[in-house]
């Protein structure tokens, strides 16, 4: 119990210094409400980690959720590309995945928006990680799985 404390303590503590660090970001708002991408870059720099792009993509999304698709390892196997390149600022290559999220849009019939193209590809990305590796199933949420009993003609469809 002291650990878990303990570590719940040091999460929260962590969660306040990000949000006061972006919250420190000048003209935000700004690159939020115009869909620049640079946003997504100052968020994932200003938490100094590595990894945190997902985050700061997820961040942007849900503040303006037409201009930012979500980024993350389901949605990049989906369209078949790595898209981090760390030799590059996050803004160019998230720059280059927005695009291809776009292609993707294009290349249907239907008017979708990035919020469906992002759940399309979450999804069919998951099933990818599926198919490549059996194993990986258990390590999906149970509303993944339950999904994909219920609905089994819609997973075949992806």
């Amino acid at each position: 119990m002291v650990t878990e404390n303990f570590q719940l303590s040091r999460s929260l503590i962590a969660e306040r210094k990000w949000a006061k660090n972006i919250g420190n970001i000048q003209n935000l708002k700004t690159l939020l409400d115009k869909g620049n991408s640079l946003a997504v870059e100052k968020i994932a720099s200003c938490l100094n980690k590595d990894t945190f792009w997902v985050f700061a993509t997820k961040y942007c999304h849900f503040h303006n959720p037409k201009d930012f698709p979500i980024f993350d390892q389901y949605t990049e196997k989906a369209l078949g590309y790595t898209y981090t390149d760390r030799t590059k600022p996050v803004s160019k290559w998230y720059n280059s995945y927005r695009l291809s999220v776009q292609g993707a849009i294009n290349s249907t019939e239907e008017n979708y928006s990035f919020f469906q193209m992002d759940c399309f590809l979450w999804l069919k990305g998951q099933k990818m990680m599926i198919q490549k590796n059996d194993n990986k199933k258990n390590t999906l949420s149970r509303e993944i799985q339950f999904s994909m009993k219920e609905h089994q003609e819609l997973w075949q469809q992806l």
